[in-house]
């Protein structure tokens, strides 16, 4: 496909995450409170335009209902993994904004860019040469290795609730499986489908997004003031980090960015997304009144998690 010009708003988000870095080496309050939100919408806005630059189509161009619905179920997914963290204890928020209304308000942007990050910087890896068409030794993925590798998952899911200390990272591998699984029982295809019939470029770039976009979040949360940091059971020979994370964590980027594909593809095969460009169409829709229902669930859900994650999670305000 002929490439295009980088669109105007590609450009002026470029731009934005400049003045965001400049603002916080100034040291401006907003900045340092908020530099999580003054950099993430403007990446995802500058990876959408070098998508939409090299495909000629882009999620925020071809289909902005479902990446705005996509950035909606965004919190929710992100919340499981907070869900988890509540028992887990392996990060903690500092310095987060005092006043709870804008907190919380913070919490839903913010974690409503986790799933468009990961998909559109995986659009954007999906276009480069070695990523276009990767074609991958097939296998056979029959009925039962789904249900195989779904009850692997559910086991994987489970386990770092019974056993924390050491099963924590299971936590970036379970939920694939079992979101993978459940995209292939309602038709699919799911992501190891795909590699079963010898497709590997979406994998790849997923991987590939996985570990940019997460050198990204630990390279701008650095400098934040409202920030992240963790406490990982690692031995201290493991315990080199960069920025904040170990480096044996950035491994957990990779799965994670297959745990954003699943459950976008889940999404979709429900019918709870609209078409969102680059995924399978919807396989077996919901019911409207059960899709409004499983909708209108979510803010409550949300209101929940954000109270016990200021109670256990957040660590200090400011």
């Amino acid at each position: 496909m002929r490439r295009q010009p980088i669109p105007r708003y590609a450009l002026a988000a470029a731009m934005v995450l400049v003045l965001a870095e400049a603002a916080l080496a100034a040291g401006l309050r907003p900045a340092r409170d908020f530099f999580y939100l003054l950099v993430w919408w403007p990446y995802v806005a500058l990876a959408d335009g070098l998508v939409k630059a090299r495909r000629g189509a882009s999620p925020a161009t071809a289909t902005p209902a479902g990446l705005a619905a996509l950035a909606f179920w965004s919190v929710s997914f992100w919340l499981v993994f907070e869900a988890y963290n509540l028992v887990l204890g392996n990060w903690r928020y500092v310095g987060l904004v005092a006043a709870r209304p804008v907190r919380w308000a913070g919490y839903v942007l913010s974690f409503a860019t986790v799933l468009p990050a990961v998909l559109v910087t995986a659009g954007w890896f999906e276009t480069l040469r070695p990523f276009r068409r990767l074609a991958v030794p097939r296998f056979a993925w029959t009925p039962r290795r789904r249900l195989a590798a779904g009850l692997a998952g559910v086991a994987a899911a489970a386990l770092p609730l019974i056993q924390p200390r050491w099963a924590y990272p299971l936590v970036w591998v379970g939920p694939f499986l079992v979101l993978d699984a459940a995209v292939d029982a309602l038709g699919g295809p799911g992501l190891v489908r795909c590699l079963a019939a010898g497709r590997g470029g979406r994998v790849a770039a997923l991987l590939a997004a996985g570990l940019f976009c997460g050198l990204l979040w630990e390279f701008w949360n650095y400098w934040a003031g409202a920030k992240w940091v963790y406490h990982v059971p690692l031995p201290r020979v493991l315990d080199v980090r960069l920025f904040e994370m170990p480096l044996p964590g950035f491994l957990g980027f990779l799965p994670f960015a297959l745990e954003c594909e699943a459950a976008a593809r889940l999404l979709s095969a429900l019918g709870l997304l609209p078409p969102v460009e680059g995924l399978p169409p919807p396989r077996r829709r919901l019911p409207g009144w059960a899709a409004a229902a499983a909708a209108a669930l979510q803010p409550p859900l949300w209101a929940l998690a954000f109270a016990l994650m200021d109670r256990v999670t957040v660590v200090s305000f400011r």
